[in-house]
């Protein structure tokens, strides 16, 4: 910067430089306190989110007895087993314990599929296709034929998380027809999906995820 301004001050004699030195130090010092600002600001609010979501008064509870079952996780057959938790007449994996004891769409079928493990991916898929919702709700951001993001939900900021997923409901059909008979015991929930996602592609050929669909003006989470 002294330089610059310096060769500034040389092709003007007698004329100072228009920007002098302290001018364009003072710049990377307010671009440095401006990324400080944003950062704590981002911290904070993810702390806040955390304290909402793991608090004792949050809709789910943690789950802190389920620390124990960990110690004696060796494999990979005895961490499915321990994260396999009864959903009703249903079981399903859910995404890790201590802190979340619950089913997320993105996870299970990802996992799955990765691993090549189609026992585990037809518990989820069976699991979607019973949580997959019939009506337009507002608090949740259900549509019908959506496929939920995490169940049971969590309340925050006066609304749940229960559908707040963009890309659940399209995993859900790649999960499902990779299960066997190509998805037979999901085809009705697979063409409900379906539905959904054709209902939400915009002219530009892109897949759009509106809270206005679910009659709502934001999502408890960004999707």
């Amino acid at each position: 910067w002294r330089t610059a301004a310096m060769a500034m001050a040389a092709r003007r004699p007698g004329r100072k430089p228009a920007v002098s030195f302290r001018v364009l130090l003072c710049v990377p010092v307010v671009f440095c306190f401006i990324g400080l600002l944003a950062t704590s600001l981002f911290v904070h609010r993810d702390r806040t989110f955390s304290r909402q979501v793991h608090s004792p008064g949050a809709a789910v509870q943690r789950g802190s007895a389920d620390t124990a079952p960990l110690a004696k996780v060796h494999s990979v057959q005895d961490a499915l087993r321990v994260l396999t938790r009864r959903f009703g007449d249903l079981e399903a994996p859910v995404a890790g314990l201590p802190r979340f004891p619950r089913s997320f769409t993105r996870d299970g079928i990802l996992a799955a599929l990765l691993m090549g493990d189609v026992d585990l991916l037809e518990k989820q898929v069976l699991l979607c296709a019973q949580q997959q919702a019939t009506r337009r709700d507002p608090r949740s951001g259900s549509e019908p034929g959506k496929i939920h993001h995490e169940y049971p939900g969590v309340s925050l900021r006066g609304h749940s998380t229960a559908y707040n997923a963009l890309d659940s409901t399209a995993l859900f059909v790649i999960g499902a027809v990779r299960t066997g008979g190509d998805g037979a015991a999901v085809r009705p929930n697979i063409d409900a999906a379906l539905r959904y996602i054709e209902d939400h592609v915009d002219h530009r050929g892109l897949f759009v995820d509106d809270p206005k669909g679910s009659r709502a003006t934001s999502f408890a989470l960004h999707v």
